[in-house]
């Protein structure tokens, strides 16, 4: 059984799915996190990324090449579905019911303290 490393992952061979899933949620974190430090840059990142899995999987036949592009895309895609979703439930917005409200009670105050006292009742 061969042992190969990336990104401080090793991999066994023949490739095990749970390995590919691991490094595919390091990359995706990582990434993640670029975004928020301006040192970090995202393509930096991304192409050292992939130049690594390129490397990796030139020693390997055509149809673990096939497996594991499979394992790692797939995991990937549903890490971003899963942000989706939380992203979704945390940026609803502001309620328009509650926005209407907040602006009537705004106007009738302003009408009580500045046009009521103004205009004199006869």
């Amino acid at each position: 059984m061969n042992t190969h490393t990336i990104d401080g992952f090793n991999f066994d061979l023949p490739i095990n799915i749970e390995q590919v899933k691991a490094l595919a949620k390091f990359h995706r974190d990582q990434l993640h996190e670029s975004l928020y430090h301006k040192n970090d840059k995202v393509g930096n990142i991304g192409i050292t990324q992939r130049a690594n899995i390129l490397s990796f999987t030139k020693v390997l036949d055509v149809s673990s090449q096939k497996q594991f592009y499979d394992v790692y895309n797939t995991e990937l895609k549903q890490l971003s579905t899963l942000q989706n979703v939380e992203e979704d439930h945390h940026e609803k917005g502001v309620n328009p019911v509650l926005l209407i409200v907040i602006l009537a009670c705004l106007a009738a105050t302003l009408y009580f303290v500045f046009v009521h006292h103004i205009v004199p009742t006869t």
